[in-house]
């Protein structure tokens, strides 16, 4: 019998211990906090509910969530809501298939930059070595470069973007489709609904909770190790959690890579070094009274505004009015950052502040919840050190027993959906073969 040792209680780790069980496996959880869950939990103050910020479980491999191990009937699918604030106006997502909703000067200036596109008889693709601003520019051209794709993703990313590679990054900014851009360039609201809102719009969302939901249906309701790894010895094939040495077969590690990499040893402390990602510091707000009628009873804002902390703000009593009190609604605001955390009450005063600024928030004495946590690691820079690292290292960790899983333990970014099929695969054929991944 194949003897697993599973690191991190995400929805990673969970869904690989859940098949891993399945399948009959001698399996060991280890994750440092008394609750699994990680960053897909919900948090409980008096009446209202948050999620670690927004979190919702996009589906594009599988028609509903009871295809991935949960129970279909406990999810409802919604309508995405969401929009772009720009220069005071909100126009619906995505930003490039709305162009002509935009106020002046943003609307000219996003609608000269793309007329040339227009006529392009192929799709646009990253050259080799180019950088993602510079894919920004000839993909969508300079007015919605530097209105919205530049500010918004470099807050949210926390750099500049000439330091990231457009190649690793381009099947999240897919070329624009002519007939969508086209379509949204008359000026409706709605002009190009159904064209170019493809890509995710519509999400699942638990019926009557928050997300923390998906882990209590993933989570096997076993004990786990509650204890942080300090070591990992790969010659022995023995992890060190605490005072418990867990021996293995096949270890699959959902932690961040950097992490999993000085626990192996001197050896590996270099390549973790080359890693960077952004950090997220997440409010959460309960506010008495309705939404502001800027957000209305959209899901989410993106924020590309750079004289704003904030890159998006979302509420989430529009996605489900169980999450607030009856005559109220939350929010969720996200900052990123890089390196050391911002000071918690100096950034606090200012996204208030800037909240009320930019028509989100009606009156801060209304707020009767406000929680602050960091999320560190949020978003991977695919960077220079990430080409030169990740690939190599986790070909390198495999041939040695040890695979990595979901977001963190891969180093990259993927959705709910990704990280649970991909967890449940990689547990298949570690312990059926590749015929029975």
């Amino acid at each position: 019998m194949t003897r697993l040792v599973i690191l991190g209680g995400g929805v990673a780790g969970l869904s690989a211990w859940r098949r891993a069980l399945e399948l009959g496996c001698d399996v060991a959880l280890v994750e440092r906090c008394l609750r699994p869950g990680g960053l897909t939990r919900s948090i409980r103050v008096g009446g209202w509910v948050f999620d670690y910020t927004g979190h919702f479980l996009h589906l594009a491999r599988t028609p509903d969530p009871g295809r991935l191990g949960v129970p279909r009937g406990a999810w409802r699918r919604v309508a995405r809501r969401a929009g772009c604030l720009v220069a005071g106006r909100v126009i619906p997502a995505p930003f490039q298939y709305h162009l002509g909703a935009l106020p002046e000067p943003a609307r000219s200036a996003c609608i000269d930059g793309v007329r040339d596109l227009l006529e392009a008889r192929a799709p646009v693709v990253p050259e080799s070595g180019e950088d993602l601003l510079s894919f920004f520019i000839r993909a969508f051209g300079p007015g919605v470069t530097d209105w919205f794709l530049r500010p918004y993703n470099e807050k949210l990313l926390a750099t500049d973007l000439r330091s990231l590679s457009a190649a690793r990054l381009n099947r999240f900014f897919p070329a624009p489709d002519p007939v969508a851009v086209r379509a949204g360039l008359t000026g409706g609201q709605d002009a190009a609904t159904g064209i170019g809102a493809t890509y995710n719009a519509a999400f699942w969302y638990p019926e009557g909770d928050g997300i923390g939901r998906l882990v209590d249906q993933l989570d096997p309701g076993l004990p786990h190790i509650p204890a942080e790894v300090t070591t990992v010895d790969l010659e022995r094939r023995v992890v060190i959690a605490r005072d418990a040495e867990l021996p293995w077969d096949e270890l699959i590690s959902t932690i961040p890579l950097p992490e999993l990499l000085r626990a192996c040893g001197p050896e590996w402390a270099r390549p973790a070094d080359a890693l960077n990602a952004s950090g997220v510091a997440a409010f959460q707000l309960g506010v008495s009274g309705p939404p502001t009628e800027l957000l209305g009873d959209r899901h989410w804002l993106y924020v590309p505004d750079p004289d704003l902390a904030f890159f998006r703000v979302g509420c989430y009593s529009n996605v489900s009015a169980c999450l607030a009190p009856r005559g109220c609604h939350s929010l969720y605001v996200e900052v990123g950052f890089s390196g050391a955390p911002p000071a918690p009450g100096p950034l606090a005063d200012r996204v208030l502040s800037e909240l009320v600024r930019a028509g989100l928030l009606a009156d801060p004495g209304k707020v009767e919840v406000l929680l602050q946590h960091v999320i560190q690691p949020a978003y991977v820079r695919f960077d220079a050190g990430w080409d030169a690292t990740v690939p190599a290292v986790l070909d390198r960790l495999a041939a040695l027993g040890v695979h990595g899983a979901g977001r963190w333990g891969r180093w990259d970014y993927l959705g709910m959906e990704d990280v649970i099929l991909g967890a449940r695969s990689l547990v298949d054929r570690l312990v059926r073969g590749p015929e029975g991944a």
